[in-house]
């Protein structure tokens, strides 16, 4: 495999695919997640006078598991699905047969410029499903639990670590890894 030989155009088209069409729904998903549990996280320290942890424990729970996880499911379903499907149909089409007569590499044609889409663009939006679900549980906090903005963010960033962080993008690389494999392979 050599970067030289990708295929700029499509590359680009992928990123474009991967992450402007998914946005909005990866924002409104990591919204209600944040507002759901905020919700439900208050509802149970609210009993033991602990309201103030609700930012930290959104912000965490989103920025390791569920930020990742949600952004990947969203990502497989939409646009693994439409790689396999477009990957199918031009094996059915004899397209692959006809890059391979004309001497390019259907994997640095069609599957590379896919694969560094989503290893680029799942760990952004993953960042923003977080960002989105911390605003959504900011809500929560702001009208339910008598926080001001600044004191739900600064709650957040006291204890969301930069480890945290990091484990949710690492998920999310391997999300993207096997995300593309799978689509990618089921088609060929």
């Amino acid at each position: 495999f050599k970067f030289d030989k990708v295929n700029r155009r499509t590359l680009i088209n992928q990123l474009y695919k991967t992450g402007n069409e998914t946005v909005p729904i990866l924002s409104m998903v990591g919204f209600f997640i944040g507002l759901i549990l905020a919700m439900q996280s208050a509802y149970q320290l609210q009993k033991y006078g602990q309201s103030s942890l609700v930012a930290g424990l959104v912000g965490v729970t989103l920025t390791r598991e569920l930020g990742p996880l949600m952004c990947a499911i969203i990502v497989a379903g939409r646009i693994g699905s439409s790689y396999a499907s477009e990957i199918a149909s031009m094996k059915l089409n004899e397209e692959l047969d006809a890059l391979s007569v004309m001497s390019v590499s259907p994997v640095d044609f069609i599957i590379i410029p896919r694969f560094i889409a989503l290893m680029i663009m799942v760990p952004v939006l993953t960042v923003l499903t977080d960002a989105a679900g911390i605003i959504g549980g900011m809500i929560i906090g702001v009208f339910t639990l008598d926080m001001t903005p600044l004191s739900y963010i600064t709650n957040t960033f006291d204890v969301v670590t930069m480890k945290d962080v990091f484990i949710g993008l690492i998920k999310s690389v391997a999300f993207a890894f096997f995300i593309c494999l799978i689509g990618c392979y089921e088609a060929v």
